[in-house]
């Protein structure tokens, strides 16, 4: 079973991160997640979605916590995108 772990004051305190100000250019990882797909095809899913910058790149995302998730879906103005209130235990994958 999902534990959730982080409390109001993470919460508080995200909207200040790099990647949360910055977007993709303020999440560290990002330069070396793009260069490993050569190219996708299908659905890619972003787990942990926070504020859903990979999201809109990726046009799937995943999240525990539903108000990282009421704000991902507030910053997208993509309709294609998903976004889904869930964990990976619980998540069904599409065939």
């Amino acid at each position: 079973m999902a534990q959730i772990i982080y409390d109001a004051t993470f919460f508080a305190k995200y909207p200040a991160l790099d990647r949360s100000v910055k977007g993709l250019d303020g999440a560290p990882e990002w330069p070396r997640l793009r260069e490993l797909p050569p190219s996708l095809s299908g659905n890619v899913i972003g787990f942990g979605c926070g504020f859903g910058w990979l999201a809109r790149w990726a046009m799937d995302a995943a999240q525990i916590l539903c108000n990282m998730l009421t704000l991902a879906r507030e910053r997208t103005n993509d309709n294609n995108i998903h976004h889904e209130l869930t964990d990976l235990d619980s998540i069904a994958f599409k065939d």
